[in-house]
């Protein structure tokens, strides 16, 4: 799973810290060149501009919003 956040966004550190070492989230800075392209990639951008943080499930399913994030993360534990 990829999880899209940004420095300075408070939702983005909420989720961040609730995620166990078990499941395997790589994090992307989408204000870092690596992590910009990869949600480019996955055409996310325009999504990013109205919402943070980005959830994207290994089935290529979208979850936004901290509290959903985190409700989702809770439920693959």
């Amino acid at each position: 799973m990829k999880l899209f956040t940004k420095k300075g966004c408070k939702k983005c550190d909420y989720v961040k810290q609730g995620i166990p070492a078990a499941l395997k989230i790589t994090t992307y800075d989408i204000e870092t060149a690596d992590g910009l392209a990869e949600l480019a990639y996955l055409g996310l951008v325009p999504l990013a501009e109205k919402t943070l943080p980005i959830l994207v499930k290994r089935d290529n399913g979208v979850i936004t919003g901290a509290i959903n994030i985190k409700q989702e993360i809770q439920r693959l534990i």
